[in-house]
């Protein structure tokens, strides 16, 4: 993977922000001063996982870790999906402690003693859905405050943005949720768990590459993953592992353009430095371009209707993107609209990150009727309570806007380091 400086350039950095990073400087900010360590485990719910990180991982000096007693490979609940993770030996001192959880069997033992020692020192515990065992079996008491538990789906979103609050600020997590477009828009008001269907058999591809944002693709993963009779296929330029672009998650995808089945949807999440290296790979644009030929319908999540946007299926369209891409899809010749989605049919545009997850309900409505699509809606859990209402571009406050921009900055120039890094020094840096 290569990534030059018209990419940097592209992405609204350059030279001029590697150089006021401070050279060295930049080197020691990417890696963060405050780890921000989440314990996963196999059978982890991707919403459950990806969600809290989106917006911790993000604090001020925060360095992401993803976790296990041994560094083990981990796997979600259903699907392909697998995460690297590192020991917990390797870890000391943790800022915030994310207890994720899973469907495995109780705790392993170096778990509950690992964070019997440093649970006490960490500013913030969050236990999200059955990640609470740990400390039940830790013997730790939630106290609503430094250490709490949530329910799984939004509600794990919900209680790190007010995690954010207490650690830093309000106004710190209101621009949280406006990079993230936290703006939570469920599909079906009455979402009642039920059967889900197990015809017609489709099959969706998920794009996945190096510096993806990972709610991108783990919102609609954790959707969709649900419905039994839709297949998922994460999809890749080649079989290499690829980091998200907060630098905590490796995974790997389970095809390559190249033999992927024939999908029935293709799914494009954004990213920031990683989207501008992508969009620009022909084997993706002649990837997309064949699959519309055969009238089979695309969607993105976030910047990545700019992926879309390069092959000029959206010349013309009104589309929708994160709220800091208009310029950019504007200037590919789309009209932007501020919606949570926008269908045309063909292509299908949410906006930035978390609408995702709307976009995937929306879609299993659509495929299989509006009881499948609240089914899932309650499985997830999906009943979003967000404790700001500046998820949305237009009922964010200017201080609140800037400081977001300032966090979307901030993260492209770390991507775009640790991407550059892998190119010198491979994954083993």
């Amino acid at each position: 993977m290569k990534i030059g400086r018209r990419h940097v350039l592209g992405a609204g950095l350059g030279a001029a922000g590697l150089a006021t990073a401070g050279g060295f400087g930049a080197w020691h900010w990417l890696k963060g001063t405050r780890p921000v360590v989440q314990l996963a485990a196999d059978g982890f719910r991707p919403l459950d996982l990806a969600g809290p990180m989106e917006i911790l991982g993000r604090l001020p000096e925060a360095a992401p870790i993803l976790a296990s007693a041994i560094g083990a490979r981990v796997k979600a609940a259903s699907g392909s999906l697998a995460l690297d993770t590192r020991p917990l030996a390797e870890i000391a001192a943790p800022d915030i402690i994310v207890l994720t959880g899973g469907e495995r069997g109780p705790p392993a033992e170096a778990e509950l003693d690992w964070l019997r020692k440093q649970a006490g020192s960490a500013r913030a515990v969050l236990a999200v859905g059955d990640g609470r065992r740990w400390l039940e079996a830790a013997g730790l008491n939630a106290d609503g405050k430094r250490i709490v538990t949530s329910a799984g789906g939004a509600a794990a979103l919900d209680a790190s943005l007010a995690i954010a609050a207490r650690l830093e600020d309000q106004a710190m997590a209101e621009a949280l949720q406006l990079a993230i477009e936290y703006d939570p828009a469920p599909p079906f008001p009455d979402a009642v768990a039920g059967a889900l269907p197990e015809a017609p058999n489709l099959r969706i591809a998920i794009l996945i590459y190096e510096g993806m944002t990972a709610l991108d693709a783990f919102g609609p993963y954790a959707v969709l993953s649900l419905v039994p009779a839709l297949t998922l296929d994460l999809v890749g330029v080649s079989t290499a592992p690829v980091n998200n672009d907060m630098g905590n998650l490796f995974f790997r995808p389970n095809h390559m353009i190249s033999d992927a089945p024939e999908a029935d949807l293709i799914l494009i999440p954004g990213g920031s430095i990683g989207t501008e290296w992508i969009k620009s790979d022909p084997r993706v644009g002649d990837w997309l371009m064949r699959h519309h030929a055969q009238k089979r319908r695309i969607a993105s999540v976030c910047t990545g209707a700019l992926i879309l946007a390069e092959t000029g299926l959206l010349k013309g369209k009104d589309v929708t993107t994160h709220w800091a891409s208009q310029a950019a899809i504007e200037a590919r010749g789309s009209r932007f609209r501020h919606a949570r989605a926008v269908n045309q049919g063909a292509t299908v545009t949410a906006a930035g990150v978390s609408a995702g997850i709307d976009l995937a309900l929306s879609l299993v409505g659509e495929l299989y009727g509006e009881a499948a699509g609240a089914g899932v809606q309650a499985q997830l859990p999906y009943a979003p309570a967000p404790p700001f209402r500046s998820g949305a571009l237009p009922l964010a406050r200017p201080a609140v806007i800037d400081q977001a921009r300032a966090i979307l900055q901030r993260n492209a120039l770390a991507s775009a380091i640790r991407i550059k890094k892998r190119d010198w020094w491979g994954d083993n840096q």
